[in-house]
């Protein structure tokens, strides 16, 4: 072994190949099960709070919000019990304006499962990608390359083919409706993931991660926050009409309630966990792997016939999730190159 070879170092200067090939295959395997639970939990609930307002006539977005986020701020005992690297009153107080962003989000993302189908949904939410993208490079300072831009056009890309093929079979009667709302939803977490990563990235530049102490309470903030905040919400759409208060009325209805809550906590969790200890753009690069996992439910389950739009699409998406994640390692292997060259 040599020095000055792409590997981790010893103590004596010298690079040990196999610990370093092991930290890949590592870290590597970390993001891919991080997409895989993403994708499984992201369709998951966007199929159970569809099925909850639509088949059993479940239409209370704001409630399920309220309540889905109430959940989360269980989060926040949790959290006392680990070592969080950031202190509790910055927590606290820097996760306020996050609590407004997620609200938001999440209510808007509520109000369309019922007014467009889960695929047109799915599908114009991962415009965020080029959102997250341009914050990125102008808030978090993200380097350009041809290779990342390439990525995430073929991801657009695919979205957009996607996209079209869904209104070709024909999306909900009020599609457009539900399209803006959730282009609304996008927006908000667009914002939310990269102003997540700005304001609680650790202050200490040799501890580029948080530790999912941090994480977990500045989520138990947010749902604390929501809790404070947004209770009067439910009392003021139930008393103008918009939507009446009511609890599940059938056991399945509850069945689906709880288990939205339940997805939706795991679902966030690993989300903004993954946007600290990658980065908030390799996320959404993630999150439309969704797409294809939606349609392949919709062509099982419901029979939908396959489009050759919609394979061209997948493929786009799948070379684009690939191509990043090509880049994001040879970035890790250039850092630590560069690390060893400072040391030496």
């Amino acid at each position: 072994m040599t020095a000055g070879s792409d590997n981790v170092p010893l103590n004596d200067g010298t690079w040990d190949v196999a610990k370093d090939k092991a930290g890949d295959v590592l870290s590597s395997v970390g993001r891919y099960l991080l997409a895989g639970s993403v994708v499984v939990l992201l369709v998951g609930g966007s199929f159970i709070g569809q099925y909850l307002q639509v088949t059993y006539r479940y239409d209370k977005p704001f409630w399920l919000t309220y309540s889905n986020t109430a959940v989360i701020g269980l989060l926040l005992p949790v959290s006392r019990l680990l070592d969080s690297q950031l202190p509790f009153r910055r927590l606290a107080w820097q996760s306020l304006p996050f609590a407004f962003l997620w609200f938001i989000a999440n209510y808007l993302y509520a109000l369309s499962l019922s007014r467009t189908s889960v695929a047109s949904v799915l599908s114009i939410e991962q415009s965020a990608t080029v959102l997250v993208f341009v914050l990125s490079v102008i808030i978090l300072r993200e380097p350009l390359s041809v290779l990342k831009c390439t990525a995430v056009l073929l991801c657009i890309a695919g979205v957009v083919l996607v996209s079209f093929a869904d209104r070709v079979s024909g999306p909900a009667a009020d599609g457009w409706l539900g399209d803006v709302l959730v282009s609304g939803s996008t927006i908000m977490t667009a914002t939310y993931m990269v102003l997540f990563k700005k304001f609680l990235a650790p202050t200490d530049q040799s501890a580029t991660n948080l530790s999912v102490a941090s994480v977990t309470a500045f989520l138990g903030c947010i749902g604390v926050w929501n809790i404070v905040l947004f209770w009067p919400g439910v009392l003021v759409v139930h008393f103008i009409g918009f939507e009446r208060f009511a609890l599940p009325s059938s056991g399945a209805a509850w069945g689906l309630y709880v288990g939205s809550m339940l997805v939706g906590l795991l679902f966030n969790s690993v989300l903004n966990w993954g946007v600290a200890s990658t980065s908030p753009l390799f996320m959404r690069i993630v999150v439309p792997l969704s797409i294809p996992a939606s349609f392949l439910i919709d062509v099982i389950v419901l029979h939908t016939a396959i489009q050759w739009l919609w394979v061209l699409g997948v493929v786009s998406i799948l070379a684009g999730f690939a191509l990043f994640s090509f880049v994001l390692h040879r970035a890790e292997r250039l850092a630590k190159r560069s690390r060893y060259e400072t040391i030496q």
